[in-house]
């Protein structure tokens, strides 16, 4: 594991911005094709309605662990700190490895009342301080299909706030961004059919990644290392990494332990550890 960026020396320092998003037409930096409808999964109206209402209920937490706890979380586990966590009611559809590495979902029980569902990492982006004008943040991370995904299914990988539901993709829901393997297309706040925006995807090792800038706000994906372009801009809000299928799946993570598949990424990682604000003693 490459630690550069995570010494004793290092402290985060977080800027703490309460603004609401804006509109979803300035959050698109090109008149994309929208849809009504998904290519190929629909959710149901269902789902839907148990979104709003979880949404309504349960605003999204904006508050970031202290400078003091992120700077322990760092320095004791690197990008080991960060791994996905599913909601206890979702126990039977995942399976995690003890590294949090390799990660696995599978369709629905019979009985279940959803199709679909979502996991979120257990931390999310730390945001540090942009103590210098022309400098960059690049929080990142990738995921590699360990198996040819069915074309009945559909992953979906992004980012969203928490709490988030668990039985919807990211993008379909407030506060959340995805990009989803049956159709290409990508999600914000998107109840319909989304925008077009990059290739289908879904073979086995395919390699999709997933950058949020945020002095920009900008979120962007990659496949195979190669970027897809600006999704959207202008979104400023507490993000945690999220994956989500409606069918089974096997992936590895990479928040950053190895080099990236996407090289404009080397060098950041999930916490953009090696952006830290450093005091030299």
């Amino acid at each position: 594991m490459n630690n550069e960026g995570l010494g004793n020396n290092h402290i985060v320092n977080i800027n703490y911005d309460d603004s609401l998003p804006p509109t979803y037409e300035s959050t698109n930096p090109a008149p994309d094709p929208t849809h009504e409808y998904g290519k190929k999964h629909e959710a149901t109206n269902t789902s839907l309605r148990d979104a709003e209402s979880f949404s309504n209920q349960y605003p999204p937490n904006e508050n970031l662990p202290t400078p003091e706890e992120i700077e322990n979380i760092v320095i004791q586990d690197g990008y080991k700190a960060w791994i996905f966590k599913p909601e206890d009611i979702l126990t039977k559809r995942t399976s995690i490895s003890n590294d949090g590495i390799t990660v696995e979902l599978y369709k629905r029980k019979l009985g279940s009342k959803y199709d679909d569902m979502m996991i979120q990492t257990n931390f999310p982006f730390f945001t540090p301080e942009i103590h210098n004008p022309e400098e960059e943040i690049l929080h990142y991370f990738e995921i590699t299909l360990l198996n040819k995904v069915s074309k009945d299914y559909t992953v979906a990988i992004g980012i969203s706030t928490k709490p988030y539901p668990y039985f919807r993709l990211p993008g379909w829901n407030k506060h959340s961004v995805g990009y989803h393997s049956d159709d290409g297309r990508k999600f914000w706040n998107d109840e319909f059919g989304g925008r077009d925006y990059g290739p289908e995807w879904g073979k086995l090792g395919d390699v999709i990644g997933c950058g949020y800038k945020p002095k920009t706000g900008e979120v962007f994906f990659t496949k195979n290392g190669k970027f897809l372009g600006i999704a959207f801009a202008g979104l400023r809000h507490i993000w945690y990494p999220t994956i989500g299928s409606d069918g089974h799946v096997k992936m590895k993570i990479n928040f950053g332990d190895e080099p990236f598949v996407y090289k404009e990424a080397l060098g950041f990682g999930i916490g953009a550890p090696g952006k830290v604000k450093t005091n030299e003693k």
